[in-house]
């Protein structure tokens, strides 16, 4: 299959496990993948930032990890915050700090790490890059686990909506794609 004729997703990659396995999934699928990487004043963000960039750089140069689809260099966007996001435990500049709930892979295991509205503004982010490189898909690690807890902007039913949103907001009734773990068909191979 050459590039051209391959499927095209933005992948939004935070370099933790949950979007590298997306990103697996994504070329294992064949889809040429555009990872972007997002600064919104986190604090672990230098150390995010390097986990992306070996997450791809492992993908590009391990034969034995080589899949079908294509992956082109990281892409970062940068946003200077400000406070945009409020006062959560993860940004630079408070002093909560993040309760976490031993042996808890729910929304409830970071109790304080909520940034309000983030998934949706890094899905708005990742759809006008998408729109940029010709992609139909946003790929993300996000990993609900239903409509309840502290993450509601990673809830089934908030990329639904996000969906929608984004698809109205290019003026097409659909065409955008939104794909979170729970989505992808076939990821316990990966």
């Amino acid at each position: 299959m050459s590039r051209k004729d391959r499927f095209r997703c933005v992948l939004l990659l935070s370099g933790g496990i949950d979007s590298a396995v997306a990103l697996s999934w994504a070329l294992s699928e064949g889809y040429e993948v555009h990872p972007l990487f997002i600064m919104y004043g986190q604090k672990g963000a230098i150390w995010e930032r390097q986990a992306a960039q070996r997450v791809v750089v492992t993908m590009q140069d391990l034969p034995k990890l080589r899949k079908p689809g294509y992956l082109c260099p990281l892409e970062e966007v940068v946003i200077q915050t400000d406070n945009l996001f409020g006062s959560s435990a993860l940004l630079y500049g408070t002093k909560k700090k993040i309760k976490v709930v031993k042996d808890s892979y729910d929304s409830s295991g970071g109790q304080g790490a909520f940034v309000p509205f983030r998934n949706g503004i890094f899905l708005s982010l990742a759809a006008a890059y998408a729109d940029t490189v010709g992609a139909d898909t946003i790929t993300t690690g996000l990993f609900h686990t239903g409509d309840k807890g502290d993450f509601p902007d990673s809830s089934k039913a908030f990329l639904w909506y996000a969906g929608h949103f984004i698809n109205s907001g290019f003026g097409r009734p659909a065409g955008m794609e939104i794909l979170s773990l729970n989505d992808m068909p076939g990821k316990e191979k990966v």
